[in-house]
């Protein structure tokens, strides 16, 4: 996560926080970041994927977490995944 902050030119955070792993969410749009948290849609960009868990996809997130009033539980994740049509049938 430091790395990441460093490249987002900000350099708050815990040790513990800037010490966290970023997961490789898929290898498509390597530079997007996803935060999946819980705690609901203070941020921007957010989008409800199930009970009490969230996606978003702002700055504004990680800027909160950095300065410890971020989600209580949240996973960070580069890059994602995506499917043309009919490609999974066809795989």
């Amino acid at each position: 996560v430091g790395e990441v902050l460093e490249q987002m030119g900000l350099s708050r955070g815990s040790d513990a926080f800037r010490a966290q792993i970023v997961l490789t969410g898929g290898p498509v749009h390597r530079e997007r970041g996803f935060v999946i948290h819980d705690g609901g849609t203070r941020w921007d960009s957010t989008l409800a994927i199930g009970d009490d868990l969230w996606l978003t996809t702002s700055r504004e997130i990680l800027e909160a977490m950095a300065n410890g009033d971020g989600p209580e539980h949240a996973v960070i994740a580069l890059g994602c995944a995506g499917w043309g049509a009919g490609q999974l049938e066809q795989e």
